[in-house]
């Protein structure tokens, strides 16, 4: 494989949220992400959990509250951290020419309300999905996620 470029071997930091609701047991949210025009980007068309970039002096948390008040309009609650993966594209099975190295770390959190699409542009609307019964395809870092045995549920608070 051809070297990457210096400016596109940076290591970016992603949070993901792990969303449950006392409403739908099992379940975490999801939405499928929708392709701009003719260059799709790694997980266009696929599920994937409610999340973005860590700003930076951001902490976890605050990153999560954030993303779900843009995305969803939502506010979450009982906020933890899950796990925290390492995601590089040539090890979870990317597609060639889809460089990327992130660090991602994965909260738990409870909602007790439904969330709204507010980047119709971005994604489909949200979904509940069980857990052990994911739809397909999904995103990467979710794949990672589910094949690591991790359960979002261990520790599930709704207080």
């Amino acid at each position: 494989a051809p070297p990457i470029a210096a400016a596109a071997r940076q290591i970016r930091v992603g949070v993901a949220a792990l969303v449950r609701s006392a409403a739908h047991p099992g379940c975490v949210l999801l939405h499928r992400r929708r392709g701009r025009g003719e260059t799709e980007r790694l997980g266009m068309g696929a599920y994937g959990l409610p999340g973005g970039h860590l700003e930076y002096g951001e902490e976890w948390d605050e990153c999560v509250r954030r993303e779900l008040l843009e995305e969803a309009g939502v506010e979450p609650f009982a906020l933890r951290v899950g796990t925290v993966a390492n995601a590089v594209a040539s090890r979870i099975g990317a597609p060639p020419g889809e460089d990327f190295h992130y660090v991602c770390v994965f909260l738990t959190c409870s909602i007790d309300e439904e969330p709204r699409n507010l980047e119709p542009e971005r994604a489909a609307d949200w979904e509940w999905h069980r857990w052990d019964d994911l739809p397909s395809p999904v995103d990467a870092r979710l794949g990672q996620l589910k094949r690591s045995g991790f359960d979002p549920f261990a520790f599930a608070e709704t207080e």
